[in-house]
């Protein structure tokens, strides 16, 4: 972790963006594709805004098939502002290095050459970022695939699924397959349709995901929401349990469009006594407090096995998995953060803020992605896992590694940005302060302000039980595969992989199941067959003389184990026995055995023989 000093151009845009919101203006993100814009208007800025954060990530240039990307620009002389708008057309790549563009360089052209002032004259930064402390770079796309941003999914009720598969009960949960059903929950939430409990939708249902999900085509209005009339804020509260089933969810954009809504925007806005697990979100761009939850209250929200690869911006509370947290017995564990948080008041790579009756636990968690808080006058609190504690926080077995920026008025923490509440820090890691700013308690804190690269990318460093509360599960949840998440851990439930079922001789049946590591295996197979004889399982062993475990009965179904590192289970068989009948003809005695007794039905006499 390093810790950062603020780049000028940055900071103004956030100023703006505050600016923005203080004054109520309406941060809708536009369509702007073929548009020039005058960057000197602050409501547009506002929007350009936006749309540098859509614009994060590579895109191709109009060779590419994805248009034009323009860039218009503003220089600062010290007296007048000048706006000019250039193209860049040139074949290759555009790679936007950071979500508020620090650096960017062209593949395959002369980034400078890219912008030409007039006939005469070019003038633009370097690859590297060039004169920051002069220039500040506005950037909107002109793509022909970019999303309608002027409406959201549930605009567009006739494109709609509400009437989901299965029964919504913990064996037969309501499926979601496609954008058009994760947004239908989306929309029977907010709209107050849905199955409910007071303001609670869908409380004690189960939803499980069934394959990854691009919501991209509209706005995405998050599942659960909360407005303000007055001095009175009423909630429609997401109160169900979301089982990602390992696959992930992109294309996510979120905005404040409604003045009165308080927005805690993410894929889920409120959650109360609820749970999500098995779920990432990727290539998406959230203007809100977190890309998972916004806000979650209640007691005993579990969320496990997830993780967050976008960038979030926002004012305050966010954070990489929830945005802010009030809770009893909240529990947040096995989960990451690669993706960069920005606000204004309070930031953490997995929680943004905490109330001060919020009992929190955060277990076996790490952040790598970079924290920049930067305040306008306030000052702000930016923690590599937590940004603001102010109730009861477990911290244990965790890691904070990210680079963090330091802004005017920025307070920074290793770990944990303020605590205000009690704290304990149990076996964690990072490089620096652990708690900048301590107003509470901090007790049984065992922190190591030493975090290697090298040990954060080792699967050995992990499974030590010396250096944790309890080691890392490398067996059920995580693994390291190379070349994959910049080499950091991932969650097995998103590395998913077939198992052969060998049939020992048989045939027919089913012949693999796809699965992932820690997860559960498909309800129900189709079982094999050999003649003479009988089959009694999956077993993961050739030979279940010797012992073994069954993940699969006779009638093939699933024994309800989780999934572990293997390649094969294996059929059980056991010999058919035979019971015949053989009759004695009318007249012929016993001869061998004439004392023996027979048995008699309306065949006539018989005896029994097994074989």
């Amino acid at each position: 972790m390093k810790i950062l000093k603020n780049k000028l151009f940055t900071t103004l845009v956030s100023v703006l963006f505050a600016v923005g919101l203080i004054l109520g203006i309406t941060f809708t993100c536009v369509d702007l594709r073929g548009k020039d814009v005058d960057a000197a208007d602050k409501t547009l800025m506002a929007y350009i805004y936006e749309e540098t954060g859509y614009a994060t990530g590579e895109y191709t240039s109009s060779s590419g098939g994805f248009g034009t990307i323009k860039l218009n620009y503003v220089i600062y002389n010290g007296s007048a502002n000048q706006s000019y708008t250039a193209n860049i057309t040139a074949a290759g790549f555009v790679t936007i290095n950071s979500g508020y563009f620090s650096s960017i360089s062209l593949s395959g052209s002369s980034l400078t050459s890219a912008f030409k002032l007039n006939t005469t004259k070019t003038q633009a930064p370097t690859a590297s970022g060039g004169n920051l402390s002069t220039t500040v770079l506005y950037i909107y796309l002109d793509r022909t695939a970019q999303p309608k941003f002027d409406t959201y999914w549930d605009e567009h009720v006739t494109e709609l699924y509400t009437y989901w598969s299965g029964s919504g009960t913990e064996s037969d949960p309501y499926l979601i397959s496609s954008a058009a059903e994760l947004a239908g929950l989306s929309y029977m939430v907010s709209s107050g349709k849905g199955i409910k409990n007071g303001n609670k939708y869908y409380p004690n249902i189960y939803f499980e995901q069934t394959c990854d999900i691009n919501v991209s085509k509209y706005l995405w209005r998050s599942i659960g929401k909360a407005i303000k009339e007055g001095d009175v804020t009423s909630y429609w509260w997401f109160s169900g349990f979301y089982n990602g089933n390992g696959y992930k969810i992109s294309g996510l954009f979120t905005t404040i469009k409604d003045s009165k809504k308080l927005d805690y925007n993410g894929l889920f806005g409120y959650i109360y006594n609820g749970s999500v697990k098995n779920l990432g979100i990727e290539n998406s761009i959230v203007a809100g407090n977190s890309a998972l939850i916004g806000y979650v209250a209640g007691e005993k929200v579990k969320v496990e096995n997830c993780f967050n690869s976008i960038n979030i911006s926002t004012l305050a509370a966010a954070g990489g998995i929830v945005g802010y947290i009030d809770c009893k017995n909240c529990k947040i564990s096995n989960c990451f953060n690669s993706g960069k948080i920005y606000c204004m008041l309070t930031g953490g790579g997995i929680v943004g803020s905490t109330s001060s009756t919020t009992e929190l636990t955060i277990d076996h968690c790490y952040n790598y992605g970079v924290i920049e808080v930067s305040s306008i006058g306030y000052i702000s609190y930016a923690g590599g896992l937590i940004g603001d504690c102010r109730g009861t926080t477990i911290i244990k077995s965790s890691y904070n590694i990210g680079d963090m920026i330091e802004g005017s008025y920025t307070i920074l923490g290793t770990i944990v940005g303020k605590n205000n509440g009690t704290l304990s820090l149990l076996h964690c890691y990072g490089n620096g302060v652990a708690c900048a700013k301590n107003s509470g308690t901090i007790s049984n804190s065992i922190y190591k302000a030493t975090c290697k690269l090298t040990d954060a990318k080792s699967r050995t460093w992990y499974t030590m039980a010396s250096n944790w509360e309890t080691p890392w599960d490398f067996t059920n949840t995580w693994t390291i595969k190379s070349g994959v998440n910049d080499g950091y851990p991932i969650l097995g439930a998103f590395d998913k992989f077939s198992i052969t079922l060998n049939k020992n001789g048989g045939s027919g049946g089913t012949d693999k199941v796809e699965v992932y590591l820690g997860g559960s295996f498909p309800t129900n197979i189709s079982i094999p067959s050999k003649t003479g004889y009988t089959f009694k399982g999956y077993y993961d062993r050739p030979d279940t003389a010797t012992g073994g475990v069954q993940y699969y009965n006779a009638q093939g179904v699933s024994t309800g184990e989780s999934v572990g590192q293997m390649s094969s289970l294996y059929a059980y068989w056991t010999v058919n026995s035979y019971t015949l009948k053989i009759y004695r003809p009318e007249g012929i005695n016993d001869i061998i055995k004439p004392n023996s007794i027979w048995q008699s039905d309306s065949g006539g006499s018989y005896k029994t023989v097994s074989i």
